[in-house]
């Protein structure tokens, strides 16, 4: 059985972090990843080849026919497991960032290393056999959303409203992206019912593993039935990653994403993290949501903020997600708030909500160290947070704590919960809150460096 591909580094266990983006993001971000499940004392493990986005806002998703006890874990905490019957077994979707929206894991390969070694495969065939109580061949173990959760061992009853257990379940990062992905209308989907989106996303390497090869199908052809996403290579200077940023400036949004093969939004309330995502593909982005800067080998951070006519910040910075379950860093030399502002390259977006998305203007973009005065103000904010965090006075972390950096519930309403402890130790409902910036700090940030009204 093929080993993983292109395995450059030890495999590390994803975080929630990791699932903070949009459905589409995430179903590409997914590619690769590998799903490792403890069964009867053996890891489990497969490389997942094919995911589905799901959107509250179109008519093929779940959740656009309403909130259910059944649906909740869609607008649960992002990484929260939402699984479901079909009529062929059970179906695993992760959910992310917005509320109702979710990726399904359509299709993987089993996946061979030291922890889960070729030997394991027997496991998977013996949960997962052919017609006829057949053995089934490796390669189509996981070929199918329902054939992966039978050679997983994933059960709804087991699994739904879940989220991933270091111990028995999770999610890995091994170092394998595919450099080109297929993007595809999904499967199955009536007519009438939002059939024509292309949210489906193969890793074209392994698309002869999908639930069905778009390549491969009769009459179709590329540019009219499906896309080809050819990954952009990483900048591997600060200074290539500058000059490539800079000469976005004066552009639209629309024509960067004519260029990438994008659809651009009619607006961005429920596609909130699209601009971001947009840069970081045209820049050639790596790390996505995780705890690292999105530019891992040269330390820098993408953020992109949006400016009206005068550089002026129209709403704060997201910096990354605060955990309320005892997991945040307890010194600021480690936490993720730090590693991410180290250093950050800035590219404002030009044009208030007035302006249509795709007329908005990409500006020049800025590479920030924050300097001794900044850090002292960042570090004091977080350490003022985190202490309120570790005291589990949930009650007193409101906008008014932190003078750059505070924090903000970080879900599209109320209803959206995560479990925290409070200052008794005891695991209560609380609203998901995120580090940001304030539009105060960033406006002289940018003043500063871009010459601009203070």
């Amino acid at each position: 059985m093929e080993q993983g591909r292109g395995v450059e580094q030890p495999p590390r266990i994803l975080s929630a972090e990791f699932f903070d983006q949009d459905a589409q993001a995430l179903a590409q971000a997914l590619l690769g990843k590998v799903l490792r499940r403890l069964h009867d004392g053996h890891w489990l493990a497969a490389a997942i080849v094919e995911a589905e986005a799901y959107c509250i806002d179109e008519r093929a998703s779940h959740s656009s026919k309403g909130r259910t006890p059944s649906r909740e874990p869609m607008f649960m905490a992002p990484g929260t497991l939402y699984m479901y019957y079909s009529r062929a077994g059970d179906s695993l979707n992760l959910s992310c960032r917005g509320e109702g929206n979710a990726v399904l894991v359509k299709a993987a390969r089993p996946y061979v290393d030291a922890l889960s070694p070729a030997e394991n495969l027997e496991v998977m065939q013996s949960l997962n056999p052919g017609p006829g109580g057949r053995t089934r061949d490796p390669s189509r173990l996981c070929s199918g959303q329902t054939l992966l959760c039978r050679s997983l061992a994933l059960t709804v009853k087991d699994w739904n409203g879940k989220v991933f257990d270091p111990d028995r379940f999770r999610l890995e990062d091994v170092g394998c992206s595919p450099q080109t992905i297929i993007q595809a209308p999904r499967l199955g989907i009536p007519q009438g019912r939002d059939e024509h989106l292309l949210y489906r996303f193969v890793d074209r390497d392994f698309a002869h593993l999908s639930t069905s090869n778009p390549l491969t199908r009769r009459a179709w052809r590329e540019g009219r039935d499906y896309r080809l996403v050819r990954r952009r290579r990483s900048p591997s200077t600060e200074l290539e990653l500058v000059t490539l940023a800079r000469s976005l400036a004066g552009r639209s949004l629309g024509w960067l994403a004519g260029e990438l093969g994008w659809d651009v939004p009619a607006d961005l309330r429920r596609k909130k993290g699209w601009v971001g995502r947009l840069l970081e593909e045209a820049l050639g982005c790596t790390a996505g949501s995780l705890a690292e800067p999105d530019f891992p080998h040269l330390g820098i951070e993408l953020k992109t903020i949006p400016v009206d006519g005068r550089g002026v910040p129209r709403e704060t910075t997201h910096v990354c997600t605060a955990p309320l379950d005892g997991t945040l860093e307890s010194h600021w030399e480690h936490s993720w708030v730090r590693r991410k502002l180290s250093c950050v390259l800035w590219v404002p977006v030009v044009g208030d909500s007035s302006v249509p998305v795709a007329e908005r203007r990409i500006g020049a973009a800025v590479l920030w160290r924050p300097d001794e005065e900044e850090t002292a103000r960042l570090r004091q904010d977080w350490e003022e947070i985190t202490e309120l965090i570790a005291q589990g006075e949930h009650g007193m972390l409101d906008g008014r704590v932190g003078d750059a950096l505070h924090l903000r519930p970080k879900a599209a309403s109320g209803r959206s919960m995560t479990w925290a402890l409070d200052s008794e130790g005891q695991w209560v409902p609380a609203n998901p809150r995120g580090f940001y910036l304030r539009t105060t700090f960033t406006r002289r940030l940018l003043s500063r460096n871009l010459l601009l009204e203070a």
